[in-house]
């Protein structure tokens, strides 16, 4: 078991204390262990079709195979820019509001795929406006996409 613990905040990804067992991780929001050891992430069609550059993945997955020592393929499964994993994880750009009443501020979140409770796939969907209809631009400044990216595979993670 490694000490770790990761948080994405103010455009930073953190090192923290708290123990997690290689389990644990995948467990936290109540999924089921599974025994994916890639996670392949690709940006998903809708960022061309709306006339956007494709999502800088590579740069959300640099975030965690370099913010903090042991993270990838260790404590969790490698991450994949644009190749097929054990997982698959598409990053979609959505128009419109985002429709989680729950995080009324939010830009982005992932949708998961299960069977029961085990992830086996998903979408990490960044979004135009937020529930209340405030324009997404305005994260920009605070937290770049890649950050915005790199926060939501914390949570394919299951933290």
């Amino acid at each position: 078991m490694k000490i770790l613990s990761a948080f994405l905040g103010a455009g930073h990804l953190i090192c923290g204390t708290i123990a997690w067992a290689q389990t644990d991780c995948v467990s936290y929001h109540g999924y089921g262990a599974n025994s994916a050891s890639l996670i392949g992430v690709h940006a998903g069609s809708s960022w061309a079709a709306n006339s956007k550059d494709d999502p800088p993945i590579s740069s959300a997955i640099t975030m965690w195979n370099s913010g903090c020592g042991g993270m990838a393929g260790s404590e969790f499964p490698t991450l994949g820019d644009n190749c097929n994993g054990d997982i698959n994880i598409t990053v979609e750009y959505r128009t419109g509001n985002m429709p989680d009443a729950e995080n009324q501020d939010s830009c982005a979140r992932f949708a998961h795929d299960l069977n029961g409770t085990v992830v086996v796939g998903g979408t990490i969907e960044i979004w135009q406006r937020t529930y209340n209809g405030a324009d997404c631009s305005w994260v920009l400044p605070h937290a770049t996409l890649d950050n915005i990216i790199a926060h939501e595979l914390g949570h394919v993670f299951g933290l």
